[in-house]
């Protein structure tokens, strides 16, 4: 691949055998520049329009060195991603170019210390602030840092913050009303400086067996505004939140294409105590789980 032959025509890009951890940050970074603004390589571009090529890139990119591939990865992959496929037009048009030219290096926030990537269990929060039209995100307690976070401890100049949203007097007898995970995009460093943002607190997650060209670090958020990546909710009124249609269908395919041909299969399979005797001859499949199957189609 022409990747191959990039690295071998610049001997200052390639990894030797052992290198120092910060030495290591900066080559990654220096090799996923060059390969942007060197060999012209527009990784969002491939991903959004040829997914093939873009993941044969990636490949092809770990075999220069495996640091490089899981850098580009958070890049384009995870932040990248994250604002195509959870941003609104708005998000795409204001985001886009800075990502795939690297004006924009950034970051998945969502592994917490201690929830790991149990997305459901996380606690950072997002509270919106009906006065100011903001959303408000705050790490509650340690636990509650986001951890391990590819990109955070050097290069990254935004966030896309997976947080638990929250809006006041929304709830129960005027309680604040807990709406569940949403992602939202944090700068955390300048753009021109590229000093760490008021509100954001970064470490750097140290030195590790392996991939050391990515600088995973730490963030902790102390009442930074976020912008929610609302794909699938509508316009906030009055501090209501709506989910939109395309969200309800698209998600319910989504859970319902997993389980039903996994059911549709074992029932198949099934004999329970006869042999000779199938579920599948039950009218109740033919007339229930069938149809969710071929709707899924």
């Amino acid at each position: 691949m022409w990747l191959f032959d990039f690295f071998r025509a610049h001997p200052d890009l390639q990894t030797p055998v052992e290198l120092p951890t910060a030495a290591h940050h900066d080559l990654c970074y220096r090799q996923l520049r060059a390969l942007v603004h060197e060999a012209g390589v527009r990784p969002l571009t491939l991903m959004a329009t040829d997914p093939a090529e873009y993941f044969a890139v990636m490949e092809a990119a770990g075999g220069a060195d495996i640091s490089l591939d899981v850098k580009l990865g958070v890049q384009y992959s995870l932040w990248g991603g994250s604002v195509i496929n959870l941003g609104t037009k708005k998000h795409r048009d204001k985001y886009f170019d800075g990502i795939d030219n690297l004006d924009y290096p950034g970051c998945f926030a969502m592994t917490e210390l201690h929830h790991g990537s149990n997305v459901q269990a996380l606690q950072t929060t997002a509270t919106f602030d009906p006065v100011t039209d903001e959303f408000i995100i705050n790490t509650p307690n340690d636990g509650a840092i986001k951890w391990w976070i590819g990109n955070a401890a050097l290069h990254g100049k935004f966030a896309t913050v997976f947080a638990r949203l929250i809006l006041p007097l929304q709830g129960k007898g005027g309680e604040a009303a807990n709406m569940g995970i949403h992602a939202f995009i944090v700068p955390i460093r300048d753009l021109e400086t590229h000093a760490v943002l008021p509100g954001i607190e970064i470490n750097d997650c140290g030195h590790k067996i392996g991939l050391n060209g990515v600088d995973n670090g730490a963030l902790r958020f102390r009442s930074v505004a976020g912008d929610l990546l609302k794909q699938y909710q509508e316009k906030f009124k009055g501090g209501t939140l709506s989910v939109t249609w395309n969200y309800l269908r698209d998600s319910m395919s989504t859970y319902l294409s997993q389980p039903n041909p996994v059911t549709a299969r074992w029932e198949g399979e099934d004999h329970l105590w006869d042999p000779n005797f199938q579920l599948d001859a039950f009218r109740y499949r033919t007339s229930r789980l069938l149809h969710s199957v071929a709707a899924r189609l």
